[in-house]
Order: structure tokens, then sequence, then C-alpha cells
């Protein structure tokens, strides 16, 4: 059946008549330009991020030194009584943490294989982004940035620059679209726990992912 046919047919059962067209002519594509356009201080942005992500369930601990972070994540691990963590290969990354980590069980991302991290209480990861307006974080992942670490254990830990929060997932994802040379094999938009529902919309947390999502945003780094 051709097309024009099988089109006619629908158009008919639906009480119309003639032959469909093609599709209007759209003079807007993409988002509106008095959003696109929009700009936030970096101040509004850090704000933004964390009062989203928190009404979404999530944890958010702004410092402002290396120092301050470390005093964070030490915190973290303490309140939950975490003893096997599970962390990126990134060099970055753990130099930033691994002072912290010094009396815990740690697995490393392609040192150990990736069934290890089921037994993770807790994954630390960095991330590329967050965006402000929906309290996401993009993971890009591929080599040393194994999404087993953020997937597997039932705590996510991030670790995020306030520089590298966007206002728009528009801006993130037009810098990422920018390296798509060179881009990772998977990248993941976490927003909060993971929530699931069934038929009957009722909600489960942390099912398909991490029951809690923590984020440590550095603000002079």
């Amino acid at each position: 059946m051709k097309r024009t046919e099988f089109l006619t047919r629908v158009s008919a059962r639906l009480g119309r008549n003639g032959v469909p067209g093609d599709s209007p002519a759209r003079d807007v594509v993409g988002v509106p330009e008095f959003w696109s356009q929009r700009e936030l201080s970096e101040r509004e942005r850090v704000d933004r991020f964390r009062d989203n992500l928190v009404n979404l369930g999530g944890e958010v601990h702004l410092v402002s030194s290396v120092d301050e972070l470390r005093d964070a994540l030490s915190e973290v691990l303490g309140s939950l009584r975490i003893m096997r963590v599970g962390i990126w290969n990134d060099r970055e990354l753990q130099e930033l943490v691994n002072p912290v980590l010094e009396s815990y069980e740690v697995s490393t991302w392609g040192i150990e294989p990736a069934s290890a991290f089921v037994d993770m209480d807790l994954g630390i990861t960095g991330a590329q982004f967050g965006v402000a307006d929906t309290g996401t974080l993009v993971l890009s992942c591929g080599g040393g940035r194994g999404r087993s670490v953020h997937l597997l254990p039932p705590v996510h830990l991030a670790v995020l620059r306030a520089s590298q929060i966007k206002t728009r997932l528009g801006e993130a994802l037009q810098e990422l679209s920018s390296h798509l040379t060179e881009i990772d094999s998977y990248v993941h938009f976490v927003t909060g726990p993971s929530r699931s529902s069934d038929i009957e919309n009722d909600q489960s947390i942390g099912v398909h992912g991490p029951a809690a999502e923590i984020v440590i945003v550095v603000e002079n780094l």
C-alpha cells in the first residue's frame, strides 16, 4: 500500500475529506528566543541547581575549598556508615578525595571488574555538567569513567565545580555536540534518585539505580 493511499484511509476513518497534504510549515524551530538567551550568574546557577535537586530528593553540599570538600565527604561517609567505596579511575577526582578514603575499602574502575561495584556502598564520580533549570547531572562515561560506578551502588556521590553548572540543558547538549568526534560511548542524564512507577503509579525509589543522590559543589576550584 502506498503512503498516500494509507493516509487517505486514515483520514477517512477520522471523518476528514481529501488527501492529507504536507505537514504545515513551522515558523519557529527550537526553544523560544527569550528562553535560549536567558542568562544567570554563577551564583544564581548554583542556587537554582541546589534548590531543584533538593526538591527532587537529592542532597547538595556547597563548599568553597578542597579542604571543605574533604570535610563534607568525610561527614557523608561517616553519617551513612559507608564501608566500601567505588570510584572513577580519574586522576583529578582521585587527588581531591583519596586522602579521605584511606580508611575505606576502595574499588577503582578499570582496576576492579565491573561486577565488584555491585557490592559497593557508595560510588564517587565527577560530572561533565550540572543543569540549573532541572537539577540534572550530565555524566559522560568512557575510559576510566565507568557507568557501573554510579549506577550499581545504592548511593551516588558526585563532585562538581560551580563553573560546570549550565543554566539550561541545551547548553550542555550544545557543548557535548561540539565534540562529537571524540564523545564518549555513553552519556547519562541523572536527575535525582532513581524513581520507578508500576502500572498503578505506585512509586519506588532505588529500584533501577541509586536510592540516594548526593552532590558536592565546589565554588572556588
